[in-house]
């Protein structure tokens, strides 16, 4: 192996620890304990949360994934339809779910 190589191999670790370390330092969904509250109270197969982009938001058992739909409009989709439920009935909460989010947000990992 030569230096150049051993170099990016270095530079490549030390990049997927940084961004490690950044997810635990400065997490990307910060709850309020309202919030929070209201999460640990969900019945515990359920461990995502994402709004679609028309402002929808929803709860999943697995993790959704992005669909487009006919006017190209996205919304998250999951295998089986009885993995999700409909979950906005907090209309001033869970504000930082955006339909922006590249992915769902494992809420568990933040409680």
């Amino acid at each position: 192996m030569t230096n150049q190589e051993i170099s990016n191999l270095i530079d490549e670790k030390f990049e997927k620890v940084r961004q490690e370390l950044k997810a635990q330092i400065c997490p990307k969904w910060v709850f309020s304990e309202v919030e929070k509250a209201i999460l640990r109270n969900l019945d515990e197969e359920y461990k995502y949360i994402a709004r679609d982009e028309n402002g929808a938001i929803y709860v999943y058992k697995s993790a959704p994934y992005k669909k487009f739909g006919d006017n190209n409009n996205f919304y998250w989709n999951c295998k089986e339809d009885s993995d999700f439920a409909y979950f906005d009935f907090f209309p001033n909460h869970f504000q930082q779910i955006t339909g922006d989010d590249e992915e769902p947000c494992e809420f568990r990992k933040y409680l």
